[in-house]
């Protein structure tokens, strides 16, 4: 009994070595100050016209709360117009140099959000009608005058949970029938705004902090 007892003992102690060697943890300096970030608007390549202005958001609002220093998304929009630049797709065709002279930082933030969906959803595997949320985001953080990606990630979250089939009749009557869609949704997730919150919130965690030269 003592023999696994033992055995047990270094079996925790060695996979807590492993788990510390192989986990990076976010420590600011503060004795430097920390760099000053622009989040550009993001790009998307969702079906929901809301889903760049979602993620951007919560992103920007997750790293006010981890302690980074970042322009505020208002004076940046109206900075960017005034470049000339409204919409995150335009950013793979404009002079970033030039974007940084206007914010008045260099280091830039840039999101592309994958897919932001919310709704009924015909599935094939397993077959069936869904009411599915999901969520996938990618961000970028580089330096602008130097092109150089200093972090970059991907994160996503997806629920999804069948319709039953006392439920389908009605909804294929009428797919606008607010009544059906309210009872599919009572998944264990409040919505996809949720979801892209916590994925912002988890990107930020792994994010390093940046200083000024």
């Amino acid at each position: 009994m003592r023999k696994y007892k033992l055995f047990y003992i270094f079996f925790v102690f060695f996979a807590l070595l492993s788990f510390c060697g192989c986990t990076k943890f976010r420590v600011r300096d503060y004795n430097k100050r920390v760099a000053r970030l622009a989040v550009l608007p993001f790009e998307n390549g969702s079906n929901d016209v809301k889903g760049a202005e979602v993620t951007r958001k919560k992103l920007y609002e997750a790293l006010i709360k981890g302690g980074y220093e970042v322009l505020d998304l208002e004076k940046t929009d109206s900075l960017l117009r005034e470049a000339g630049v409204t919409d995150g797709g335009q950013l793979r065709a404009v002079d970033l140099s030039k974007i940084a002279e206007v914010l008045g930082t260099r280091t830039f933030v840039k999101g592309e959000v994958r897919i932001y969906y919310q709704g009924m959803s015909v599935e094939i595997f397993p077959p069936g009608l869904f009411f599915k949320r999901e969520v996938k985001l990618k961000v970028t953080v580089l330096d602008a005058l130097t092109e150089k990606i200093l972090f970059e990630k991907e994160r996503g979250n997806r629920d999804i949970r069948r319709v039953e089939d006392d439920k389908k009749s009605s909804f294929l009557e009428n797919l606008a029938d607010s009544a059906v869609k309210n009872a599919v949704s009572d998944t264990i997730y409040s919505g996809a705004e949720w979801m892209a919150g916590n994925i912002a919130k988890d990107l930020v965690y792994i994010m390093p902090y940046y200083y000024e030269d």
